[in-house]
């Protein structure tokens, strides 16, 4: 899985991904210029993606794609594959 940043949880027999870019494909697409050093981060309360000042007329969208199974996984790494998401996919299927 190339170009994803992602974070995983167990409990109570459930695996809870949650997945977004990572910094190559992030600074290919928005510009490293405007991206801290380790743009995306597990912070206190979840995800934080650091931008630097991005430009008032450049549109700047990011996205999270969630995934749960209960454990054990039927197909393996299924929950990976599933938040493994390319962005211009996910603006597609949202217009």
């Amino acid at each position: 899985m190339r170009n994803l940043d992602a974070w995983e949880w167990e409990k109570d027999n459930h695996l809870l991904l949650i997945g977004t870019e990572d910094e190559e494909i992030l600074g290919s697409r928005l510009g490293t210029k405007y991206l801290s050093q380790s743009p995306v981060t597990m912070g206190s309360n979840g995800f934080e993606i650091h931008i630097e000042k991005f430009p008032k007329d450049k549109e700047l969208t990011l996205h999270y794609v969630v995934s749960s199974n209960s454990l054990p996984e039927k197909e393996g790494c299924s929950c990976w594959f599933a938040v493994d998401v390319a962005h211009e996919r996910v603006l597609k299927t949202c217009q």
